[in-house]
């Protein structure tokens, strides 16, 4: 029995090793933006023109370990804020992100800055972002059983170039929001550094919208979902229920269909401040020689007593 789950975990690391290969070096990259399980209380790391939502500036810290116990496994780090400008019809805010996954790592910095329309109940932004990314595989520190061997000392840097778009309309009820969070596609040519390229095929199209209503006293429901598209590829469906006690305590639960369930938990700490925790339990192969997936976030929002009476859910 020992010997065959050693023989189990020795090929699925074998095929981890084989995806990451094959992710960095396909003639043509198309992939998803960064997996996140709380997107649903930041929506800046979906949509730039969630930027200067609410009227207020906030400031959100994330970190997230997929597939823990697995070697090599992917972490995520994000750091990110936004804040309204005098007027609050225009709102900046920046997106510092860092992923590794095995040798593989992108870091990623982008500004952003939306336009607000407002109606007598509702408003609609209209967002664009820019940065620089910096994606590096380092071959090297890979432990071979041939020395020097020369398949692996070849590492990779490369900059490249980011830009995306959304729209985002709210009222104290419902939210939708559309987003492109990464508006150009990249190639490698032979060993070359990576080339950007935009095919709207190739991008990623993202599709989000919920809602928030009072079932009982103390107690509402924010149910809400997120369809992440790309055409040539492949899509990426999330349905969220939440509840919100004594507009203090959350918990919910998502369901992602690539087979996997998502535990969230949130703790309003005090009038600025709010934590969140998200496990996530994939199904497949891979999933069930891990520990699940953990994400933790800390959320500071600059409030004063008076938004506190009308309080915001999304």
């Amino acid at each position: 029995n020992n010997r065959a789950k050693e023989m189990r975990e020795r090929g699925i690391y074998i095929a981890f090793i084989v995806c990451m290969i094959a992710g960095f070096n396909l003639v043509s990259v198309a992939q998803y933006s960064s997996t996140n399980s709380q997107y649903m209380f930041n929506g800046l790391i979906l949509n730039p023109a969630y930027a200067g939502a609410g009227n207020v500036a906030a400031v959100s810290l994330n970190y997230r370990n997929q597939w823990t116990g697995f070697s090599g496994s992917p972490e995520t780090q994000t750091l990110s804020g936004h804040t309204p400008l005098r007027g609050n019809t225009i709102s900046v805010g920046g997106i510092l992100t860092h992923d590794k996954i095995g040798v593989n790592s992108d870091l990623n910095l982008m500004g952003v800055a939306s336009y607000k329309i407002e109606y007598r109940r509702s408003q609609l932004n209209f967002g664009l972002g820019a940065g620089i990314g910096l994606t590096q595989s380092r071959w090297s520190d890979v432990v071979t059983e041939q020395e020097n061997d020369q398949l692996f000392q070849n590492d990779k840097s490369s900059f490249r170039p980011l830009f995306s778009m959304g729209m985002y309309y709210e009222n104290k009820d419902w939210y939708a929001g559309y987003s492109a969070p990464m508006l150009l596609s990249y190639s490698y040519v032979s060993n070359e550094k990576l080339k950007p390229f935009f095919s709207p095929a190739q991008m990623e199209h993202d599709l989000t919208a919920g809602m928030a209503r009072r079932i009982g006293r103390g107690v509402t429901f924010k149910p809400s979902f997120l369809l992440k598209v790309i055409p040539t590829a492949s899509y990426q469906l999330d349905l969220n229920a939440n509840f919100i006690f004594q507009e203090k305590y959350w918990a919910g639960i998502s369901v992602r269909m690539d087979r996997s369930v998502i535990v969230l938990l949130e703790y309003q700490i005090n009038l600025q401040f709010r934590i969140g925790y998200a496990y996530d339990h994939g199904f497949n192969a891979l999933a069930r020689n891990t520990f699940g997936s953990h994400e933790l976030m800390l959320i500071w929002q600059k409030k004063n007593r008076s938004l506190a009476r009308s309080p915001r859910y999304f």
